[in-house]
């Protein structure tokens, strides 16, 4: 049987679990017993759902605590080579940009940056941030480039990216805990003996998290993993009816 057949009726066989039919009550993920649950996943609309602790292993569902955390920003901006550094043992060449001065002034100096240009990437560092008297003028970034000899010359311009440090700390999460569709961005949220899909408002992302806005609470603990098995658990309920997964 080819691999992507037998994903697929794993994904099938754990979705017929997720719900159930008849069994015997058990655990719920957050260590209490519903009677009315009958050994799947089981959902109330103002509630939410409630996993079972095999089920939750099953699906790898995992929960942790939301906490605020710095998370860097990407800054992008368009620099234009202008000179070759003195004689090096590999070639470097010189350039600068002109950027918003309320953006530049999280850059420093020793920054690592990438540039693209013509489906290249080379990497350099900020050497310098020449920040203007007036904040309304953009100040002058120089940057230095480690590029082989055909790559860029005086007069070339490429894309640079820099990673920035975050202002303060925010609000983030795992991505893996941000769920997107088309009606917005939406994390699972343990409440009391349910976990409860809540929309929210993202912001930048990097380093594997994603900062939120709007929605979470600082200790709120969320799903990290097993998101997609409860949007498909939830689906099923509201849109499918019930499904069984009796033991033979």
């Amino acid at each position: 049987m080819k691999p992507s057949r037998l994903i697929a009726f794993a994904l099938l066989a754990i979705y017929a679990c997720l719900a159930g039919c008849d069994g015997k009550p058990v655990k719920s993920a957050v260590g209490e017993t519903d009677p009315g649950d009958a050994g799947g996943i089981t959902f109330k609309p103002k509630e939410g759902l409630s996993v079972p602790d095999d089920i939750a292993r099953h699906i790898g569902l995992k929960l942790d605590d939301v906490m605020k955390r710095k998370v860097n920003d990407q800054l992008s901006f368009t620099a234009q080579v202008y000179a070759e550094a003195e004689p090096r043992a590999q070639r470097v060449i010189v350039a600068s940009a002109w950027v918003d001065s309320t953006l530049a002034k999280s850059l420093r100096s020793g920054a690592d940056i990438v540039a693209t240009t013509g489906g290249h990437s080379i990497t350099g560092v900020v050497t310098r941030v020449l920040l203007a008297a007036n904040t309304n003028s953009l100040a002058e970034v120089l940057i230095e480039l480690r590029a082989e000899q055909s790559e860029l010359k005086i007069g070339d311009f490429a894309r640079v990216t820099v990673a920035t440090t975050g202002r303060e700390a925010v609000m983030a999460v795992p991505r893996a805990a941000v769920l997107h569709t088309t009606e917005g961005h939406f994390i699972y949220i343990l409440n009391g003996k349910h976990i409860i899909r809540a929309a929210v408002k993202v912001g930048g992302a990097q380093d594997g998290f994603v900062e939120i806005k709007s929605g979470l609470l600082a200790g709120d603990k969320i799903a990290v993993a097993g998101v997609a098995m409860l949007r498909l658990a939830e689906l099923h309920h509201t849109n499918g009816g019930d499904a069984c997964c009796v033991p033979r």
